[in-house]
């Protein structure tokens, strides 16, 4: 019996100390000062070019995209499993991609993200505006993506 119970409380604590394990699209983080440009100097067909390589390289599958309105709206991308007392929450990432033809040789791109959650009680819901740290990292490791795909490019 105490063979049994040793290792499942040991489990049982690295899930409580460890707090939150991810898998899939967007494991790593972004730079922690990266600012996105206001403008990147490149037309609006290359930069279109470059915003869904960068989702293609990273495993995030595009549902819209409307290449005419500079729209790009993203599948949901698994945020990982966050454990506590309270039991297991399951996330997922959202992100709508604007991008803005500004003139022919400068493009703008603005990435938006929602960050959702669900229990066993409660269902998806939108959890953006009380993790907004999380949801600009995963932003701002797009965006350094696409910024690395424009230079490429160049």
């Amino acid at each position: 019996m105490k063979k049994i119970i040793v290792p499942f409380i040991a489990m049982f604590m690295f899930f409580m100390i460890g707090g939150c394990a991810s898998s899939g699209a967007l494991d790593s983080s972004a730079v922690a000062d990266f600012q996105p440009q206001e403008q990147y100097a490149v037309n609006y067909d290359k930069a279109w070019d470059c915003v869904n390589k960068a989702l293609f390289n990273e495993g995030i599958i595009t549902t819209t995209a409307e290449k005419s309105a500079g729209r790009i709206l993203t599948d949901y991308v698994d945020g990982g499993v966050q454990v506590d007392w309270q039991g297991s929450m399951s996330r997922r990432y959202k992100f709508f991609i604007n991008i803005e033809k500004i003139n022919e040789n400068n493009t703008s791109i603005k990435i938006i993200g929602k960050l959702e959650s669900m229990t066993k009680r409660i269902t998806w819901h939108d959890i953006s505006s009380s993790n907004k740290k999380q949801v600009a990292q995963k932003v701002n490791l797009i965006y350094q993506k696409i910024e690395a795909e424009i230079n490429k490019s160049l």
